[in-house]
């Protein structure tokens, strides 16, 4: 197959290089040598000009300089190894006659190994387009293209190992059109370390890059208006590197193999980027600034670290990790921000910082035993699965799921009007929720053998007006040593017209509540033996309500100043309520 493509376009190349003899004022060159260390030199300026050099063997060397207004053409061929070939195209600076739209093209293509194809096209006019293709079969060659203004068009193609491939496109124009359509692609091919660097700057940005094999190295970088570009990588050890510059921005880096990297840098306007890594040891890390921003990152092995950061307005946030040792930061800042996290590991960890109003946050964590645990003292351990999440603004919403053995959530929102809700399953969890403003809102669900770690309580702290807190929790305390404790849930609200409702099932549950201000209220549930509930609610007009059934429970309720309301129902034996009013 390979070879047949180097028979293929020797063909094209003959064919049309024949009917340049009749054109007027054009000239055609052709060169075709056999044997070693052969020589090849061809000059042309003029009109469509056209080159044919075709070389076998090896050590040989081809060089062709075409300069002129309208489009020139030139084939090289080589068959052998250790051969060169450089072909400069340029135009002489004036105008294009009439409308005619003049094209340079070149077409390189070499078989065998250690071949260098080198490949420079410069335009001083803004009509002439420019079209560069480079064609290696074999292992260790190196493709070089140098495309300056004006519609650049370059292909590489590379097959077999270690090939090298360099494409710079709209650099050190000369005109005045300050660079154009840009479009690359490069593919390579086989196994062994290739390596791939695309730089374009102007305009219509386009690359896309194939690597298959190991050690595989891709660096893109995109300076102009709307670049897109595709990264696609298979094999061991692989790297890429893409930054982009201007506004209609794009990215896509696929990555599949061992110790993935993937780096996305984006700067303007209408960004996005995916990013997929599959294998071992993958690390992604995205940065995302300006308007509309959209970010997906998912990688599935183990140790995954992924972080993705964005700053503007339209933003979202996408990731999603399997594996083991996973770890996601996402930091949002702007308008309309919104972040979903799905993690299905052992010692999984989720960072969401968002500012602005009516962002809103989802955490799905699964961990089972692995690394990063608590350690019972009885050969027991229980891995963490770790959410945070901190919020600034209004109409704010958070949600976080944990299941699994051992779970921590911390919700922090400051702002009016938002919204939190947790829900843990697992052998012991925690949970933490902080809430300042107004209208807050505030849900917590535990469930599963006990719900709190040594000496730590699950808890909801509100500070302002008119806010709701609803605490559920179920479970029973069955471990000893150091998870030996209690469920213990603490609410603490402040402000005038706060509300809390606290439901436990269970044994050995404790609840403690605390309100300062007006016209706050509590309803306390718990079902089981040996529970305790704790009430201290400071100012005037407000209500504690306990119900508790099962024996050997306790409630205290303290209510200071005046107004206030309190009610305990206890049903079984040996329960003891303690109420003290006004004091």
């Amino acid at each position: 197959m390979k070879l047949s493509i180097l028979s293929t376009v020797s063909a094209l190349a003959l064919a049309t290089a024949a009917p340049a003899f009749a054109a007027p004022g054009s000239n055609s060159s052709t060169v075709n040598q056999s044997g070693t260390n052969a020589v090849a030199t061809v000059t042309q300026a003029g009109e469509h000009d056209e080159s044919l050099a075709t070389q076998s063997s090896n050590n040989n060397r081809a060089t062709v300089s075409q300069t002129g207004i309208v489009g020139n053409k030139s084939t090289v061929t080589q068959s052998g190894s250790d051969n060169v070939a450089e072909v400069t195209q340029k135009d002489d600076g004036s105008t294009a006659l009439g409308s005619v739209r003049p094209l340079n093209t070149s077409v390189i293509a070499q078989g065998g190994n250690s071949n260098t194809a080198k490949l420079v096209q410069d335009t001083e006019t803004a009509q002439v387009n420019s079209n560069s293709t480079i064609i290696q079969d074999g292992s260790r060659n190196t493709g070089d293209v140098i495309q300056r203004d004006d519609w650049q068009n370059s292909t590489i193609v590379q097959f077999s190992s270690d090939n090298s491939a360099v494409v710079r496109q709209g650099v050190d124009q000369t005109g005045g059109d300050t660079s154009f359509g840009n479009t690359s692609g490069a593919t390579q091919d086989g196994a062994g370390g290739h390596t791939l660097a695309v730089t374009q700057s102007g305009l219509r940005n386009f690359s896309s890059a194939y690597q298959a094999g190991a050690s595989n190295d891709a660096i893109v970088t995109q300076l102009g208006t709307q670049g897109s570009s595709t990264v696609d990588q298979r094999g061991n050890d692989n790297e890429a590197l893409l930054t982009q510059n201007g506004s209609g921005s794009g990215s896509t880096i696929l990555q599949g193999g061992n110790l993935n990297l993937a780096t996305v840098d984006q700067n303007g306007n209408v960004l996005g980027s995916f990013v997929d890594q599959s294998g071992i040891d993958n690390r992604a890390t995205v940065l995302q600034t300006g308007s509309n921003n959209s970010s997906s990152l998912s990688q599935g092995g183990s140790k995954n670290v992924g972080k993705v950061t964005q700053s503007g307005s339209g933003n979202a946030s996408n990731a999603s990790q399997t594996g083991v040792d996973s770890d996601v930061i996402v930091a949002q800042s702007g308008t309309a921000s919104t972040s979903t996290i799905n993690q299905s590991s052992s010692d999984a960890g989720a960072f969401v910082d968002q500012s602005g109003d009516r962002n809103a946050s989802t955490i799905v964590q699964s961990a089972g035993a692995g690394a990063g645990y608590w350690d019972t003292g009885t050969g027991e351990t229980y891995t963490t699965a770790y959410a945070e999440v901190d919020q600034h603004g209004n109409d704010l919403s958070s949600s976080v799921s944990q299941t699994g053995l051992s779970n921590l959530a911390t919700i922090s929102q400051i702002g009016s009007n938002n919204g939190s809700a947790v829900e843990q399953t697992g052998n012991a969890t925690y949970a933490f929720v902080e809430q300042a403003g107004s209208g807050q809102r505030s849900i917590l669900r535990q469930s599963g053998t006990l719900t709190n770690f040594n000496n730590v309580q699950s808890g909801v702290h509100q500070s302002g007006a008119d806010n709701t807190s609803e605490v559920n929790q179920g479970g029973n305390f069955s471990f000893p040593g150091d998870l030996n404790t209690d469920n213990v849930v603490n609410v603490v609200q402040s402000g005038l017209t706060n509300a809390s409702l606290i439901n436990q099932g269970g044994t050995d549950n404790r609840s403690m509540l605390t309100q300062g201000g007006n016209n706050n209220s509590s309803n306390i549930l718990q079902g089981g033996s040996d529970n305790d509930v704790f009430v201290n609610q400071n100012g005037n007009g407000n209500g504690s309500f306990v119900t508790q059934s099962g024996s050997t429970n306790l409630t205290t309720v303290n209510q200071n100043s005046a107004s206030n309301v309190s009610a305990v129902i206890q049903s079984g034996t040996g329960n003891t309520a303690a109420v003290t009013q006004g004091m």
